[in-house]
């Protein structure tokens, strides 16, 4: 009889554990479902100068809920860069924590709006920190080739920002090299109006340098 109780006793407990588990797996279900919508809605909100500051709120919440969630990470520091002026400790905050726990597959990209990111904040500071972590994240992207002209380009903007003739010329033969592998390659300003404006700067106008 004891001997039937305990095995009673222990398929209740089986069947209270599996209900507890699947209360929970539709608990996380329903809080993925309300993650999703939320960071499509802020999404929105992002392509809006009037609510980008809803997106901010938004993905912040979002982060409250789940503080590894990339997309919410990746969408909150783009939203902050967009703001005027950008918001570049936050920025770089969250882009740091994204490239933590971003899947091998995703880190370049991250990796490069860092660098993107750090050369901002180096054309206000000047700072040799904010140089070096933009030269080297940049460095680093340039191994994808899917990612090289971006950060060909974002290089020689970083050498063309320290002013010195030495550099001046570094960024131009970046640019020269970027325009012999990817023609096409475009940005604003676009790699041939930075070349240019080096040109002219290394001829004595000083008002010629980066300036994008």
């Amino acid at each position: 009889m004891r001997r039937v109780i305990l095995i009673v006793v222990a398929a209740a407990a089986l069947v209270a554990g599996g209900a507890y588990v699947f209360r929970e797996w539709l608990n996380s279900a329903e809080r993925s479902r309300d993650i999703a919508r939320r960071l499509e809605q802020a999404r929105t909100w992002n392509e809006n100068d009037a609510t980008r500051s809803d997106a901010i709120v938004a993905l912040e919440e979002i982060l409250k809920l789940d503080p590894d969630c990339l997309d919410a990470h990746e969408q909150l520091a783009n939203a902050c860069m967009r703001l005027q002026p950008p918001q570049l400790e936050k920025v770089i905050e969250h882009l740091e924590r994204a490239l933590e726990i971003a899947p091998p597959a995703e880190k370049k990209d991250v990796e490069l709006f860092l660098a993107q990111a750090h050369l901002e904040r180096y054309r206000g500071s000047s700072t040799d920190a904010d140089f070096k972590a933009s030269r080297d994240a940049f460095l680093e992207v340039m191994s994808d080739p899917e990612l090289e002209a971006a950060a060909m380009y974002g290089y020689a903007r970083l050498y063309a920002s320290k002013g010195r003739n030495r550099d001046l010329n570094k960024a131009l033969e970046k640019l020269d090299q970027l325009h012999a592998l990817h023609p096409d390659f475009d940005d604003d300003p676009s790699p041939q109006e930075l070349a240019d404006r080096l040109r002219k700067a290394l001829h004595g106008d000083e008002g010629a340098k980066d300036g994008g």
